[in-house]
């Protein structure tokens, strides 16, 4: 998800943005010797506070981005100002959502704009594979 709306509108609230791109999303890096995890992802938003010397923080998550706010919120919770999330999953049973057509369009945005931004555009159908490793067996 492209979050420059969203960005705009906080800096223009005066709060200070940190927009992070996860472990093997956006313009990360994907070492694919660690699996992909959340709890891994949390120990990476928290070494960045930490060496931004950023004690409190506030998250706002969607998807992925909403899974690791609760990884942070549970594990992390005295690092943790706010927290805000949407469309994360929730369910490791399935809803049927797989079969919706509007997740077969963002499927295809996902992946060309991965295409885009990745240093690695060529490892896409890696990346899901990972992915949807962790996402079918996490949370826990």
């Amino acid at each position: 998800m492209k979050w420059a709306l969203q960005i705009q509108y906080l800096k223009e609230k005066e709060y200070s943005v940190i927009a992070i791109d996860s472990r093997a999303h956006g313009r990360s890096s994907d070492d694919q010797l660690i699996p992909l995890s959340y709890a891994q992802m949390a120990r990476d938003v928290i070494a960045l506070m930490d060496e931004l010397e950023i004690p409190r923080f506030s998250v706002v998550g969607w998807s992925d981005g909403a899974i690791l706010g609760l990884e942070i919120a549970m594990n992390y919770e005295s690092r943790l100002d706010r927290f805000f999330s949407t469309y994360q999953v929730s369910n490791l049973n399935g809803t049927g959502a797989g079969r919706s057509p509007v997740l077969a369009l963002l499927g295809a945005r996902v992946e060309n704009e991965y295409k885009a931004l990745s240093p690695t555009p060529d490892q896409y159908n890696v990346f899901i594979r990972r992915k949807n490793k962790m996402q079918s067996t996490q949370p826990d």
